[in-house]
């Protein structure tokens, strides 16, 4: 027998409404083994100011936050590097077909959105910010999670700006680097420290501290590579 999660919401607000059609659209014109499918969605209203929201879908064990919660309370059981490669090969998978094949980009990517399945499969989920653009379209909109936000929606962030000229494909990645560095030390607030020193040397140096010798220069490299500060590079 397969079994299914059900996912019930109860809003005032019909944009939710709204937001979980596109997302239930978008996923299903992107089926992917690293993208959480969507089977159903039912809308009712339960009154003139309530509706409630019915999703069906892949049955996972957990999100990635709570596993790296759960990793953080247990002593030394830090992801190997070849865990991390792994979870890194399969999200760059279902990205490189999202903005390749689809032209989508996610605009929340955070660990909260990536859900963990059984024999180390991990499926990106949550696509009620994503966007369909063109190729080389540079969004506008502020969206995101601010611990996960790429420097430039960052910093339109604070400046209060109401919109940021930036790359979404690379605002993603840099995202999905963040995630990687806070599972490779199961610390979240690393991502706030490294926001201080922007510069890729001290970063290096900061990461190769926290990191105390656990992974190579190599996945060290990569790493700052997905966070470079400047999305030319």
């Amino acid at each position: 027998h397969i079994k299914y999660a059900l996912k019930k919401v109860v809003t005032s607000d019909i944009k939710n409404v709204e937001k979980y059609q596109k997302e239930f659209e978008i996923v299903h014109q992107s089926t992917h083994p690293f993208i959480l499918d969507i089977h159903g969605i039912c809308f009712r209203c339960f009154d003139s100011t309530t509706f409630i929201i019915y999703v069906l879908m892949d049955l996972a064990e957990c999100d990635w936050e709570v596993e790296i919660f759960n990793r953080k309370t247990q002593k030394n059981n830090y992801y190997t590097e070849s865990q991390l490669i792994s979870i890194l090969k399969q999200l760059t998978d279902a990205l490189l077909f999202l903005q390749r094949d689809k032209q989508i980009s996610h605009r929340d990517i955070k660990p909260e959105n990536i859900w963990v399945f059984k024999n180390g499969i991990y499926k990106l989920s949550d696509f009620g910010e994503a966007e369909k653009n063109a190729i080389d379209d540079r969004q506008k909109t502020l969206r995101g999670t601010e611990l996960y936000m790429s420097p430039l929606l960052h910093d339109g962030l604070l400046n209060n700006a109401d919109y940021i000229v930036h790359n979404t494909f690379k605002s993603d990645v840099f995202s999905l680097g963040c995630c990687l560095i806070i599972a490779a030390c199961l610390d979240f607030d690393v991502i706030k420290e490294i926001r201080k020193l922007k510069n890729v040397f001290s970063i290096k140096n900061y990461l190769i501290k926290v990191f105390k010798k656990k992974y190579s220069d190599k996945f060290i490299d990569l790493l700052l590579k997905m966070i470079n500060f400047n999305e030319r590079d």
